[in-house]
């Protein structure tokens, strides 16, 4: 059986994987309001439910929330506005800044 292509990943060489034939996209956001276990749980949780959210990722030690996501679906905007709704500041756009 064939794959469909849904399942066949692919990576741009950087840190991107995505599905082909998808406009996949990264957004990260330095957010000034994660305090704890239970902010982290919400975030990630609430981000999952948009439509073409595929992955959440938070370091809470950089306040560093990075998502994944189908352009075709949702835009960085959306997120973003989704962010600030929930009651969480977004203090800067970190798609440039790499942690370590």
């Amino acid at each position: 059986m064939a794959e469909s292509p849904a399942q066949i990943r692919i990576t741009d060489g950087y840190t991107n994987t995505g599905v082909i034939g998808m406009p996949y996209e990264s957004a990260n956001f330095i957010v000034e309001s994660i305090h704890g276990k239970k902010d982290i749980k919400e975030i990630k949780k609430k981000l999952d439910t948009l439509h073409g959210v595929s992955s959440v990722s938070i370091s809470p030690e950089h306040n560093l929330v990075s998502v994944d996501y189908d352009s075709s679906g949702v835009s960085y905007d959306k997120i973003e506005n989704f962010l600030n709704r929930m009651g969480y500041e977004i203090a800067a756009d970190a798609s440039q800044i790499t942690t370590r």
